[in-house]
C-alpha cells in the first residue's frame, strides 16, 4: 500500500489511528493507547504540569511535528502488511537545510521497541536523537511503527475494540511488519537493500524475520543491534512473561 500523509492530511491521519479516532492532541510522543477515562486524567494532570512549569516543548507534539518543528522535512506513509495491518511509518528524507533528497542515498530503517514509538529516534532534538543525525550525514532515514501502537492502529478487517485486533507478539512483528516495511521502503527508495538498526525489541523482530524470511538476507546491507534480545531464558524481571 502506498499512501502518503502530508501536510497532516485527515484523511491518512484517520487511517493511521484506525476506528478509535484518536485526537491530534493525545497522538504525542505517545505510545500503546490506555483506556479513555485514565488518558483523561493523565492529560488533565499532564496539563497542570505544562502550565505551571518549564517544559521541552516537543513533549506535546507528535513525531511529525516534532520532526518539522526542527526544521527537518518529513513524509508519512502507510504501509499494509499480508495479514491486514495498517503500519503508520515516518520519514526524514534529507538533513536540515540540504537540498532535495538524492535518489540514490542508502535508506536506513531504524525500528524501536517495546511499547514505544517512532518518537524515540527524534525526541531528543538535532545533534543527539539519531534520527537527525542519520539525515544530516546524508542518509534517507525511515522510522518504523509496530502494529498496534499509536501510528498503526488500523487494520483492513478488525477494529482496536475487538480482541482479534490484538492478538499478536513479536513473532509477528517479524514475520510481517518488518517484511513489509522493507519492501516499502526499496520500491519507495529504488534501492535493492538498505541499513537496519533497531533498539531492543526492535532487534528481537528483526532476528525472528531473519530466521522464518531468510530470503530477507539480500535486502540488508548491514543492521546494528542496540540493547539487543534474543534470549529471555535467564531474565528475572517480569517483562520475561512478554516474550
Amino acid at each position: 500500500s502506498d499512501l502518503e500523509c502530508t501536510n497532516d492530511d485527515e484523511e491518512c491521519q484517520n487511517i493511521i489511528k484506525g476506528d478509535d479516532n484518536i485526537d491530534d492532541d493525545q497522538q504525542q510522543t505517545s505510545y500503546f493507547s490506555l483506556p479513555k477515562d485514565i488518558n483523561k486524567a493523565i492529560s488533565e494532570y499532564s496539563e497542570r504540569l505544562f502550565v505551571n512549569s518549564n517544559y521541552n516543548q516537543d513533549a506535546r507534539l507528535n513525531t511529525l511535528q516534532i520532526i518539522r518543528r526542527h526544521g527537518y522535512p518529513a513524509e508519512s506513509h502507510i504501509v499494509e502488511t499480508e495479514d491486514g495491518y495498517l503500519l503508520g511509518i515516518h520519514r526524514i528524507p534529507q538533513g536540515r537545510g540540504q537540498r532535495q533528497s538524492d535518489p540514490s542515498k542508502r535508506p536506513v530503517f531504524l525500528q524501536h521497541g517495546v511499547l514505544t514509538s517512532s518518537a524515540d529516534w527524534v525526541m531528543a532534538g538535532p545533534n543527539i536523537s539519531l534520527g537527525f543525525l542519520l539525515a544530516d550525514k546524508g542518509y534517507d532515514v525511515w522510522l518504523g511503527n509496530i502494529r498496534g501502537n499509536t501510528y498503526s492502529r488500523g487494520h483492513i478487517k478488525y477494529s482496536t475494540k475487538q480482541k482479534r485486533f490484538w492478538d499478536f507478539s513479536f513473532h509477528e512483528m517479524g514475520l510481517y511488519d518488518i517484511p513489509a516495511v522493507i519492501d516499502f521502503i526499496l520500491l519507495k527508495t529504488g534501492q535493492d537493500c538498505l541499513s537496519y538498526i533497531g533498539h531492543s525489541m526492535g532487534t528481537t523482530m528483526f532476528y525472528a524475520m531473519m530466521s522464518l524470511r531468510p530470503e530477507f538476507n539480500r535486502k540488508i546491507a548491514g543492521q546494528i543491534s542496540l540493547a539487543p534480545i534474543a534470549y529471555v531464558s535467564r531474565m528475572t524481571s517480569i517483562v520475561r512473561y512478554l516474550s
